[in-house]
Order: structure tokens, then sequence, then C-alpha cells
């Protein structure tokens, strides 16, 4: 291979790990880093709450990817979850796998982002939807979530307001 060749393949590589380096530079991704902590409810179809706290960190990986992961408590059932975001060079677009205790296949999710807010949405096989909405406001997060069956019934829908988590200084 000539010099001029393995210049350009050896530029293209580094112009590429640059842009891989930088696709979690997003200002969205910038304000959602961090130690959190979240409370609200979700109202399923016959009208019953079932009450959330969540505990959870997030960051950019060594994978090129940004994780957030945790804890929660869903009504009287513990749990671990995580999102993993990821950039689809083919598509140019974000996306996103959701998993938490007990399913044994994440959730893969079409990402719309803005420098302060992220829609996640997916389609299942059996119609249903399932639509996240995180809003980055001053001093947190305000997510809704929204799971809509066949013919856009409403399965499940709420609020989870988040909180950064407040680091305790020694006296």
């Amino acid at each position: 291979m000539c010099s001029l060749a393995r210049f350009v393949v050896l530029l293209v590589l580094v112009t590429g790990s640059a842009s891989a380096a930088e696709r979690f530079e997003h200002p969205y991704f910038k304000g959602l880093s961090g130690e959190w902590v979240g409370t609200g409810s979700l109202t399923n179809a016959e009208g019953e709450t079932t009450e959330i706290v969540e505990e959870w960190s997030a960051s950019k990986t060594e994978d090129d990817t940004f994780t957030a992961s945790g804890r929660r408590q869903w009504g009287e059932e513990n749990q671990e979850f995580r999102w993993v975001f990821s950039y689809n060079v083919t598509t140019e677009a974000y996306e996103c796998e959701y998993w938490h205790t007990g399913m044994e296949d994440p959730i893969r999710l079409e990402v719309s982002l803005s420098d302060n807010r992220a829609e996640m949405r997916t389609s299942g096989a059996s119609g249903t939807e399932l639509t996240v909405a995180n809003t980055l406001v001053e001093g947190g997060i305000e997510g809704e979530v929204s799971v809509r069956g066949e013919g856009g019934r409403e399965v499940l829908e709420g609020t989870v307001t988040h909180e950064r988590r407040q680091q305790s200084t020694p006296e």
C-alpha cells in the first residue's frame, strides 16, 4: 500500500474514532451524567397506582456507549435496570436498549434527542408501544412514561421526577 493510501486510511480511522468519542459529549448526555434519585408513580388502565423509587448513575463508557443503570423499587418489587445508549453509524441516529430484572431480552428503542430532552420509543410485536420522555430541567429530570396497547389504548402512564444525589460533606 502506498504512503498516501496508508495516510488516508489512518486519517479515516482517527477521524472516525474522534467522532465516536464525541458522540456522547452531546449536551443531553452531559446533563444526564452523574448520580440520581427518583420518585414517582405509574397508573394502569384500571386506575391502580404503583409507586416508583429509583437510585441510579449515568456515564459514558469505554465501549462507546452511554449507560444509565441502578436499582428501583417498583411497588413491592425490587429491580435492577439499565439503559444503554449507542450510536448507529448506518442510520446516523441514537438507539437504546432497556433491560430490568426478570426480562430475558432487552427492549430496543429509537431515540429522538435534543439538547435537553430524550424521547425513547418502541413498538412491540403485539402492537404495544412504550414511550419514555426525559427532560432535563434545572436541578433534575422530569420523566414521562406511557405504555399503549393496540389501537392506542392506555395501559400504563405516569411520571418519575429525578434529582441529583446530594453528596454528603465530612464534618
